[in-house]
């Protein structure tokens, strides 16, 4: 914006800034209103009849609760043991498929007590975890490799030379040991 500059007579004008309106707020919005109470039941008969009625109805009811929680949380105990011994399953697949290739017995490493926390550990979808935990098993324990296959038998058992006649009495011994 440009600005008028007076003339050199005439003697300066303070401008003052015009004054600004409030903008309008919008209103609140309006809460609804709160509602109405509800009128009395009106009960035929006798008050603690209906009461004893209503609270029969509500031990009902909280016991059909308290039946359906403990049922919820027995489900969910039996889903958390299927769960665990679905993973534990998938970890010992994962081993006896991958020992056969790197010449481990899984048998014996399955059976170890002292690797069962490794094992837990274990991710069975990464092949490359379940080498690595078979093979510092296989280099922490000599019995878990395999060795090798000693072949079967072939043919009846070595027999070996006939025995020497053995002496029938202890003179006879005696003689034959003192070349007589």
């Amino acid at each position: 914006m440009s600005e008028v500059t007076p003339a050199p007579s005439d003697p300066p004008v303070e401008s003052t800034p015009a004054p600004v309106e409030p903008q309008p707020t919008s209103p609140a919005p309006q809460q609804a209103a709160p509602a109405p109470t509800p009128e009395p039941v009106k009960v035929k008969g006798d008050a603690d009849d209906y009461i004893r009625e209503l609270r029969d109805e509500a031990k009902q009811r909280r016991i059909a609760a308290e039946t359906l929680t403990k049922e919820r949380d027995e489900a969910a105990t039996a889903r958390d043991a299927v769960t665990a011994e679905r993973d534990t399953l998938a970890r010992q697949n994962a081993v006896i498929l991958a020992s056969q290739g790197l010449g481990a017995n899984a048998a014996a490493i399955l059976d170890s007590r002292a690797l069962e926390s490794k094992l837990a550990a274990v991710d069975p979808s990464d092949p490359d975890a379940v080498k690595a935990f078979i093979t510092e098993a296989m280099e922490a324990n000599a019995a878990f490799k395999t060795g090798p296959v000693i072949p079967s038998r072939n043919g009846g058992a070595h027999q070996g030379g006939t025995p020497a006649a053995q002496p029938l009495s202890l003179d006879a011994a005696v003689r034959g040991a003192l070349g007589g």
